[in-house]
């Protein structure tokens, strides 16, 4: 997967800034959950700006929003 390359690069690159926008809530895809702990098991400092959005509170505690109801 090209993910993989994506977080191994900036796992190392310790000189850099990166980041990820996505529209609407951050937590809301459960794509967007995995690349969040993904990067923080290998290490990688994250920092989520949230978007005005209840959605967030239910991805924070690790629920899947599609199952949500």
């Amino acid at each position: 997967m090209e993910i993989d390359k994506l977080l191994e690069r900036v796992s190392q690159d310790k000189e850099s800034n990166y980041a990820f926008l996505v529209v609407g809530d951050a937590f809301c895809a459960t794509t967007h959950s995995d690349l969040f702990l993904r990067s923080v098991q290998l290490g990688i400092e994250v920092k989520v700006i949230h978007n005005a959005s209840i959605v967030s509170a239910v991805g924070c505690c690790g629920l899947q929003v599609y199952r949500f109801g």
